[in-house]
């Protein structure tokens, strides 16, 4: 599996957007941007061997990941820091927290 990183446009602050593109040995590709990892794009060869566009479609409700790191992650980061509230999400219906 290959994977490829572009340029895909700028924050309002100037730092780049990427694209990473990943490919499997049989020619499937999917490409998601460091906004979020959100999915941009999901391509499957067709019977002739042909990249084809997935059309994607989304539910209406919304959904919102957060991911917390240590400082320096994921180089050198410091391990083992206490975290806590995860007691807060136990009777929330739609809600999910993973650690």
């Amino acid at each position: 599996m290959g994977v490829t990183i572009g340029a895909f446009g700028k924050f309002s602050d100037g730092r780049e957007v990427n694209l990473y593109t990943m490919e499997n040995k049989n020619g499937m590709r999917v490409s998601v941007a460091n906004i979020g990892a959100a999915l941009v794009r999901v391509e499957v060869p067709d019977r002739q061997g042909r990249l084809a566009d997935v059309d994607l479609a989304f539910e209406d409700n919304a959904a919102v990941c957060v991911v917390l790191a240590s400082q320096g992650y994921p180089q050198a980061y410091e391990k083992g820091i206490p975290m806590h509230g995860f007691e807060r999400f136990k009777d929330k219906d739609g809600y999910y927290c993973f650690h």
